[in-house]
This record gives structure tokens, C-alpha cells and sequence, in this order.
């Protein structure tokens, strides 16, 4: 109970959501105020305190949204608890290559969108266009630990949400698949 407590006070002192995974809570954070000021201190230091890990999520025209933005973010970043949430969906919008980014962020990569940019339910892997399997293989080979998220803008209703969302699981599955094939041989 004083854990639940202590996770609520940190969400209201951070402003941010949690996504709770199998092993680990992670808790997605706007890129809203400079990472070196005193409210990222704050969070940083609470985090510390709940076993949290605090993924800025990159947005176009904000402060990840190049290849060099990413370096430089990784290059000054030393918090373990600090680190990106990757939404390939705005790096194709701005033509960058997303395993390249992918590499780029390592171990810092905490959280993965597998949402690519097309319109309504094609945002979704599998169902538009985009083939994912670099992407995969990218996140393989920098030993990425946490989950490929499926992800959309946009409410399709339930049965076609459904439907998508297990043709997405089966794409993830079948790109993973390749991206073993090819690191074997």
C-alpha cells in the first residue's frame, strides 16, 4: 500500500502517465522543460526512489526530431533513469531513417511505438505500408529489453480495432522472425 501511495505522489509531483510493465513501471514524459532544470532534477530523483524510468518521447519540431538532436541527447545524458521513447511515426514524417535512430539511442531506447505514419487504422504494423523488419532487427541488435507497442491515433471501433491489432501482432511476430533469419546468417 505505501508503494501504490508513494507511485501516486511521484505521477502528481512529475505530471506524467505510467505504463506499467510485466517487470518495470515506466512513466512517459512530455519534452515540455529543459532535461538540466530543476523539475528534471526532481523527477530524476524520485524515480530513483520508485524504480521508475522516465522516457522522453520525440515529437517533430521539438527537442528529439533529428538524428543529430538524438546524439546529442544521448551523448550528454548520464541518468540510467532517463532516457527516449521512440515514435518512428514522427521520424518518417521528417524522412529519418528509424533504425538509424535506433541505434543512436541503445540503451537509452526505454519505450518503442510501432506506429507508422499513414492515415487512420494504416498507422497500425501490419495494416499500412511500411515494412518494420529494420526496425526490429535494429532494436535486436542494440538487446532493446522492453515491448514493441503497437500503437494509433484515432479511434476505429472495437471490432476493427481488434481485428488490427492482432494483424499487428502477427506482422511483429513474422518481422521479428526475419530479423532472426538475417542476424543468423
Amino acid at each position: 500500500m505505501d508503494q501504490m501511495i508513494g507511485r501516486r505522489r511521484f505521477l502528481t509531483l512529475a505530471g506524467a502517465a505510467v505504463v506499467s510493465g510485466k517487470c518495470r513501471a515506466t512513466t512517459a514524459v512530455r519534452e515540455s522543460s529543459p532535461v538540466d532544470g530543476a523539475p528534471w532534477r526532481m523527477r530524476l530523483a524520485t524515480s530513483s526512489i520508485h524504480f521508475m524510468e522516465l522516457p522522453i518521447e520525440n515529437h517533430g519540431s521539438a527537442l528529439l526530431d533529428s538524428t543529430d538532436s538524438f546524439k546529442a541527447f544521448v551523448d550528454v545524458n548520464s541518468s540510467p533513469r532517463l532516457g527516449i521513447a521512440l515514435a518512428p511515426y514522427h521520424l518518417q514524417a521528417a524522412e529519418v531513417s528509424v533504425p538509424d535512430v535506433i541505434r543512436i539511442c541503445g540503451r537509452q531506447l526505454l519505450f518503442f511505438y510501432a506506429w507508422q505514419n499513414q492515415p487512420d487504422s494504416s498507422q497500425l504494423p501490419g495494416v499500412g505500408p511500411t515494412d518494420m523488419t529494420p526496425w526490429i532487427r535494429a532494436l535486436a541488435e542494440v538487446k532493446y529489453r522492453g515491448y514493441v507497442n503497437p500503437f494509433m491515433h484515432g479511434h476505429p471501433g472495437t471490432n476493427v480495432m481488434t481485428a488490427n491489432l492482432a494483424t499487428a501482432k502477427g506482422y511483429l511476430k513474422s518481422c521479428y522472425a526475419k530479423a532472426c533469419e538475417t542476424a543468423g546468417a
